[in-house]
Order: structure tokens, then sequence, then C-alpha cells
């Protein structure tokens, strides 16, 4: 009888202990896996998967976006007829110009001794974008040429290009004792890198300098230390102003330019095709970099990760901050409208939204 009780007993204890594990191991909470659904203002392009992220340049031209990256000097196109992208090489990393400019018929950057360039008609297309970068080698047009100047600022440009199609790239020659351009016009829409109407301009007391290079209608304005000189299209060239132009933009029939003069806070004003600039305007910013830009009819500005519309009258000018979110902590590099969308090219990749809801703000 005592050996049943016991058998009874080890029974009843054993199952205590085991419905005690199992409530135990039921208690134990599972750990959720949250996934980060919050929609933000600006997305990401996911076309720029693998593609390089820092990103120097954003424009449009044919209906295409257009956006560059200098690290390694590489392109990715958006056409907005075939709704279709393409990626393909600039040059490797021995081209200099962190800004690529564009116009409505080519893309052009340069290296230590050769310039590119590329057709922006049927950009994304596979067959033209492998085939249409034509090199031209400096060497075959002046045989003083030295090298091409580096351009060591990411938000600057050193090439620019006019509204007829010339091109203006800063060189070292044998003379040291001047800065010398090259001009050349390459307007044409072939694929055959042609070099035509040949300039070379020395401009003294510059040597060695690294420049800023901004075009104004067939004119261009050069930033050499802490000075602007207006170049005109018959290559006479004069100082303009004590300051170096960052951009230069168009509103209501007035042509202004943001400088880096004051912690990069002046905006100046020409009425006589950019023989001179007067002082217009000291905004509060607090770093270099302002650029303003004609933007569908209204003006933009952006710096840093911040993006504004900008209003201007005869005495006043009035920033009005839009929505940034999904750009904090990037630096905006280019803005651009293409297919009913936006794109900011920034140093960590390139975002959207769409245009409809772009003038949104804070």
């Amino acid at each position: 009888m005592s050996k049943l009780f016991n058998l009874f007993f080890l029974i009843i204890v054993f199952s205590l202990l085991f419905s005690c594990k199992k409530e135990e191991a039921t208690a134990i909470a599972v750990p959720k896996i949250i996934i980060d659904t919050v929609q933000h203002a600006w997305q990401a392009e996911p076309a720029f998967n693998g593609f390089p992220q820092n990103v120097s340049t954003a424009c449009a031209a044919n209906g295409i976006a257009i956006f560059y990256s200098p690290l390694p000097s590489s392109c990715l196109g958006y056409d907005s007829i075939t709704n279709g992208w393409g990626i393909y090489p600039i040059g490797g990393s021995s081209f200099y110009d962190n800004k690529l400019p564009v116009s409505k018929n080519m893309c052009t950057t340069y290296g230590s001794s050769q310039v590119k360039r590329y057709n922006t008609i049927n950009f994304t297309n596979p067959f033209v974008r492998y085939n249409n970068g034509r090199f031209g080698y400096a060497i075959t047009f002046d045989t003083n040429f030295v090298s091409f100047i580096p351009n060591t600022n990411a938000l600057t440009a050193s090439i620019a290009i006019s509204d007829s199609g010339r091109v203006i790239y800063p060189v070292i020659t044998k003379d040291t004792t001047h800065a010398y351009f090259y001009f050349w016009d390459t307007g044409d829409s072939s694929y055959i890198l042609t070099v035509k109407n040949f300039q070379k301009l020395s401009m003294t007391n510059c040597a060695g300098c690294v420049p800023q290079v901004t075009s104004f209608g067939n004119r261009f304005f050069v930033g050499i230390n802490d000075t602007t000189y207006l170049v005109r299209e018959n290559l006479t060239y004069k100082p303009v102003l004590n300051d170096v132009f960052n951009c230069i933009f168009k509103y209501q029939n007035n042509y202004y330019a943001t400088g880096f003069g004051d912690g990069g806070r002046t905006i100046y004003q020409t009425t006589n095709n950019g023989e001179t600039w007067s002082l217009q305007f000291t905004v509060n910013v607090n770093r270099y970099g302002l650029v303003i830009l004609n933007f569908d009819n209204n003006l933009i500005a952006y710096l840093g990760d911040q993006l504004w519309q900008v209003s201007i009258t005869s005495t006043t000018i009035n920033f009005k901050e839009i929505v940034n979110d999904g750009l904090t902590g990037k630096t905006i590099t280019g803005l651009v409208k293409c297919n009913n969308k936006v794109w900011v090219s920034t140093n960590g990749g390139v975002f959207y939204r769409p245009y409809s809801n772009f003038y949104q703000f804070k």
C-alpha cells in the first residue's frame, strides 16, 4: 500500500513540475520585430541602389534628368518618355570637375590632359550612352598646354557652357605668369567631338588659381582668388566685383547672383548685362554655398539639407521654408523637375517627391 502511495505521490510531483515549466516557457516574452513604415516626404530613388551616393549634379535636358557622381566619375540618367534609367561611366576618377555642366545638347568634363563630351539626346539609350562619349586632347590645340586645373570645391563648377554652346575650361600652360582659359564651340548634336573656333584667353596676375566659372547668357564670369571677372563674347574681360559668384539667376527680368562674401550671405544685382554689380541684399544664412535658381517660374533656394521658396521685391527678399522630411543631415547639391517629379541630388543619394506636393511649407 505504501509503495502505491509513493508512486502516486511521485506522479503528482512530476506533473506539477512539468506544469510549472510549461507555464514558465509560455510566460517568456517573444521579441517583436518592428519595421519602420514611416513614409517620408522625400523618398530615396531606388534606381541608385549600388550607385555612388555622393551625387554632385542634378540637371535636365531634352526630357531627361541627369545625375552625376564624381567618385567615380559616372552618370545616371532618367528618360521621362520611356520611364527608364541608364548608367554609364564618364571617364574614371581622373576627371576633375565636381559639377557637370549640361546644355540642351551636351554635357562635358575634363581630366588632366583631355576633355570629354557627351550628347544628351537619347541619353538613356544603351547604344547611345556607350558610344556618344568623345575625347579631345588639349595638346593638339595648344602646344604650350600643361594640364587642366582641378576643381577642389565640391559645390562649385570650373567649366561652363554658354547659351550658344561655347565652353570654357581653365588650364595651366608653360607660361606660369598668367591664368589661361580655352574656349571652343561643341554645340552640335553629333557623336564626334568637333572643336570649332578655338581661342585662348590670358589673364594677368592669376596664375595657378583654381577658378569658379559661371555662364551668363553668352558671357562668362570667372572667380579667381576673391575677385569676379566678366568675360565677354569677344574675350575681353574686366574685374567687376571683389567677391566670387556662387550662382546667377533671373527673376522678373532682373539678374542676381549669390556670392561667397560676408560668410556667403551676399546677393548682388546687375542692370546692364553684367557690366557692373551692386550689393542688393544680405541674407541670414549660417554657412557658405547658398544656391538660388529659377525653378518652374519660381525661385527656389537650397543650402545644406534645407529648401526655400524665395520672393524678391525692389527692397526685400523673403525665404519660406519647404518641407525637407527625409533629407535631414544630407547636403543638397542639385534640384531638377522631370516627368511631374522633383529630384534632389545630395551627398547621400538622390531623393524625389511628386511635383504636386513640392510646395509644402514648414
